[in-house]
């Protein structure tokens, strides 16, 4: 049963977004690093890397798109890399 109403949950988009922004939440300290290191990654050839890292951009420009009265910033420090 409770297998059945998290399946249920998850095809709602508006649960499936407010497990995502938790999750950034939760992150949101720790994002830059993981990202630069993510790139650099995907720099040195790794396909699952960027493969990874095209899917996150891809979703960063759908979340735009749904939520354009809102600003993504999007902080880049190469010396964590």
């Amino acid at each position: 049963m409770f297998v059945q109403i998290l399946t249920e949950w998850r095809k709602d988009p508006l649960f499936m977004d407010d497990i995502i922004e938790l999750s950034r939440s939760l992150l949101r300290g720790r994002l830059a690093p993981i990202y630069n290191k993510l790139a650099v990654k995907a720099e040195n050839g790794s396909y699952q890397h960027i493969k990874l890292l095209l899917e996150h951009l891809d979703n960063l420009e759908e979340h735009k798109s749904k939520n354009s009265d809102k600003v993504i910033t999007f902080v880049w420090n190469e010396s964590d890399s």
